[in-house]
């Protein structure tokens, strides 16, 4: 969500919570309200669609927050895995390039896939194959890659895999607490507007009492 989004939201909640204390705290403005229905059980439905609202949005923003800290802990271990691997097949290149049969059992002939699944595909044919052969894994330590940095290739791939789960739980977490808020805020929107338009006829003579429920009027 866009940041003057949610400062607007935020806006929108302080603003109904103002009305909400001004009506109680002022005699004048909850006498004048009562007398057409908005009296204290009325109000209080009010109160409570905006304690909803207020909820869902803390927890949309929770999730929101935790989505963004899943795909930045996801895209931090998926680089680290792309600059080992980028090294280890560079190297395997110039390695086996006398051997097309191990060019093509390790995916080194082709160029590296640009989508996430296929490209951990190759990464993870790559690292079984050589570590599966004792034969291949001492033709890279001549290049100075030893069997540990393969073995450390191998295990970050599980890791991203872990960490992608993560965030794609979270993604739809954050967007299922999104759909909630929305409907939290309709709902009290739709009450306010109403609130207001009653407001406006009852405090008619009083513009002031009016803006004192965050609504403001045309001079």
């Amino acid at each position: 969500m866009a940041t003057n989004a949610r400062q607007s939201e935020a806006d929108f909640l302080r603003t109904c919570d103002v009305a909400f204390q001004n009506v109680e705290e002022n005699p004048v403005i909850k006498a004048a309200l009562a007398e057409v229905g908005y009296d204290d059980a009325k109000i209080q439905e009010g109160k409570d669609l905006l304690s909803t609202a207020q909820l869902k949005y803390d927890t949309n923003k929770k999730e929101e927050n935790e989505t963004s800290v899943a795909s930045l802990n996801f895209k931090t271990k998926k680089e680290e895995l792309r600059k080992l691997y980028s090294r280890h097949r560079k190297i395997a290149k110039v390695a086996f390039m006398d051997n097309p049969a191990t060019l093509i059992l390790l995916d080194l002939e082709k160029p590296i896939p640009s989508t996430y699944t296929h490209w951990l595909e190759v990464l993870n044919v790559f690292y079984v194959e050589i570590l599966a052969d004792q034969q291949l894994q001492d033709k890279l330590a001549q290049l100075k890659v030893t069997a540990e940095q393969l073995t450390q290739g191998a295990e970050l791939i599980p890791e991203v895999k872990k960490l992608y789960a993560t965030y794609k739980d979270e993604v739809g977490e954050s967007e299922n607490a999104t759909k909630e808020k929305d409907t939290a805020f309709t709902a009290l929107d739709l009450w306010m507007r109403t609130f207001y338009k009653i407001a406006a006829i009852v405090l008619e003579d009083e513009p002031q009492l009016l803006e004192a429920l965050g609504k403001n009027v045309k001079s």
